[in-house]
């Protein structure tokens, strides 16, 4: 594919061409020298013929021309560019979580190389875990995973493998978060259990703090959530400095403590002012005798921020995704023990402040922590294609689709650059769930913007697995040679959706589907006095207004949309987080909500329940059809009033757009 980023040395090139008559001959020349078919391409009566052959080269750009003679004796060619390069990526990861810990932990400590000893924290919960990465790297050790009661079987093999008899594990939080089991199992191996645990999350990091040795800095992360502590873990592993958790509106006792005891004398906030509050700064302030603030607008580009605080020449890079932390926590180990940096990304899309660090340092290896579910192949490919590009190569400016965009038709494409670039040795081609539209560039001449028609303006036509009614993550693969020198390689992230994907509008809010498959909607009455009547559209999926509660509110002031269990939950709205969490539903069940205020109504709330997984956080910009919210739905232990309709079984997102200057009845509360 034109574009495309390529290991230098012996490659493999290959193209095709389709004409109405009788091709005479058609060479393929790399350079201008001339590729030898394996096997010599012959035209049919069709005038089709393809051609490929094997040629090395070295790392650089390099032009391909396809020149092309029909039986008339009329001559066409085609040029494009690729590059060939030494960089290179790594992946570290295993089936699963503890796989993947595992994997890295023989990163870490190959065959014939023992540990002294080992961290053990729980792998479905970040709480605990967060100040471990420190403590393992002093320890001289890996950081591997336990769930619940007991040590999984892969965990117990890498112990028994990486450590000698009798040495120590270190188990991060109380029985509630890693059982006695665990501890019997560890000792039924041959080695030592400790426990470090404080009364919750605070006290926990508090108490590992207290294993490390004495350091003048520390850190300081929310402890509401992962993504900043994680990306202040590599460094801090690698300085010996201790991680300590703060909520954000005030700073623990424990943690005070901590920093008492360990007469800290530099503090590193990192995080926003959403995460960490202004209050906890000051306080901090009065604490110790210097503090900063280490910071982006979202996680992605606070990793960044950390990169470019803590690290003056990073060499390689570290790369995990930013919506779970599993895979990326152990990494942070191996990331210290290289002493390079670890950036976050989106799982489907390399986020863009991490695609412009890569640029900027041009990285020799990028190690990625996880399988494909925390980091897609084609988010790893990007990340190459960005450390190869040098610092004159075009930028693109803006596209169509845009960015984030959701749409529903691929017939033609944009993309518009930061300067000239040569349209015959550039391409752009969509890909749409791993299926690759390739495109004809309609501009010629030196241009800025480079406009593009697709070969398959629907790709879900005709094909089985996939659907109406569903969302795809998209991509506009954009290969860029600047009139002046230089290649871009980039790409921008959309939805492609068989339909349109807004169920419901509520005034000016238009309400996206929370899933990429979707069975229907049922429309009932909210128990908010706020909550804003929807007008449902039936283009996007099937609707139906359920039975009156008896609330007293609008027949569809809420939604239920009942979706796959195994697909994420997606913003269906385009705004700013303002709250995140857990809470109970009906004061029994366990849940997960987010609370977002939509771009187009400010000072109005759209509010998102019934799922799990929960990845984003206060402040957060999200959006529609594109941000994850969570995992999945969640399934609750009873039967819901929309269950009555729904053939397949499905849980439900429920969605509603509430205006909060409406107070609500007195309730019974919990």
């Amino acid at each position: 594919m034109p574009g495309e980023v390529t290991a230098a040395g012996e490659t493999w090139l290959r193209a095709s061409v389709s004409s109405d008559d009788p091709v005479r001959s058609v060479r393929l020349t790399v350079d201008g020298r001339p590729v030898e078919p394996r096997p010599p391409g012959a035209p049919d009566s069709r005038g089709d013929v393809a051609v490929g052959g094997s040629v090395v080269v070295a790392p650089g750009d390099h032009v391909v021309v396809l020149a092309v003679e029909d039986a008339a004796g009329a001559r066409s060619e085609r040029a494009w560019s690729f590059t060939a390069t030494d960089r290179s990526t790594a992946r570290l990861a295993g089936p699963g979580r503890l796989e993947t810990a595992a994997a890295i932990s023989a990163a870490v400590f190959p065959a014939g190389r023992s540990a002294a000893a080992a961290v053990v924290a729980r792998g479905d919960d970040f709480a605990d875990a967060l100040a471990g990465v420190p403590l393992a790297a002093a320890v001289g050790g890996p950081l591997l995973l336990a769930d619940g009661d007991a040590l999984p079987d892969v965990t117990a093999e890498e112990l028994r493998r990486v450590l000698p008899p009798g040495a120590m594990v270190h188990l991060l939080g109380g029985e509630a978060a890693l059982g006695n089991g665990v501890t019997r199992d560890v000792e039924a191996l041959g080695l030592r259990a400790v426990r470090h645990a404080g009364r919750d999350r605070f006290g926990t990091a508090a108490a590992v703090a207290g294993l490390l040795p004495p350091s003048a800095g520390a850190i300081v992360a929310s402890g509401a959530s992962f993504p900043d502590a994680l990306a202040a873990s590599a460094p801090a592993a690698r300085d010996g400095v201790p991680i300590l958790l703060t909520a954000a509106d005030h700073v623990p006792e424990s943690t005070t403590a901590a920093l008492a005891g360990r007469r800290v004398s530099r503090v590193t906030i990192v995080g926003g002012p959403a995460v960490v509050g202004e209050r906890v700064e000051q306080r901090l302030g009065r604490l110790v005798p210097a503090v900063e603030r280490v910071a982006g607008p979202d996680r992605y580009a606070t990793a960044v921020a950390v990169l470019d605080a803590f690290y003056e020449r990073p060499g390689d890079l570290s790369l995990a995704g930013g919506a779970a932390f599993p895979d990326a926590l152990p990494g942070t180990l191996h990331a210290a023990s290289l002493a390079q940096p670890l950036l976050l990304t989106d799982p489907g899309v390399l986020s863009a402040a991490t695609a412009q660090s890569i640029r900027a340092h041009r990285p020799g290896r990028v190690t990625v922590y996880g399988g494909d579910a925390a980091v897609t192949d084609h988010v790893v490919s990007a990340a190459l294609r960005a450390a190869v590009d040098g610092p004159d190569a075009p930028r693109v400016l803006a596209s169509a689709p845009s960015a984030s965009a959701t749409v529903t038709e691929l017939e033609t494409a944009a993309v518009t650059f930061d300067r000239p670039v040569d349209p015959l040795r550039s391409s752009v081609y969509v890909d749409v769930g791993g299926l690759e539209l390739p495109a004809l560039v309609e501009e010629t001449g030196p241009t800025v913007t480079l406009t593009v028609r697709t070969l398959q303006g629907e790709p879900s036509l005709g094909d089985p697995s996939r659907p109406p009614g569903r969302a795809y993550p998209a991509r506009l693969v954009v290969s860029a040679a600047g009139v002046g020198g230089g290649v871009a390689h980039d790409e921008v992230g959309f939805t492609y959706s068989t339909t349109d994907p807004v169920f419901a509008t509520a005034a000016e809010v238009a309400l996206h589907l929370p899933s990429r498959d979707v069975e229907m909607v049922g429309f009932h009455e909210s128990s908010h006095d706020g909550a804003r009547q929807m007008t449902a559209r039936d283009t996007a999926t099937v609707t139906i207004t359920l039975p009156s509660r008896g609330r007293g509110t609008g027949s569809r002031t809420a939604a239920d949309v009942v979706a796959a269990p195994d697909q994420p939950v997606l913003a269906p709205v385009t705004g700013r987080v303002v709250r995140a969490g857990p809470y109970e539903l009906y004061c029994r069940y366990p849940d997960d909500s987010v609370v977002i205020e939509p771009d187009a109504r400010p000072g109005w709330e759209v509010k998102v329940l019934h799922f799990q997984g929960l990845r984003v956080r206060a402040g957060d910009r999200v959006i529609a059809s594109r941000t994850v919210l969570g995992d999945g739905p969640r399934v609750f232990p009873f039967r819901s009033q929309v269950d009555d309709f729904s053939a397949r079984g499905w849980p439900h997102v429920h969605v509603e757009v509430v205006d909060p200057s409406i107070p609500d009845r007195s309730g019974p509360g919990c």
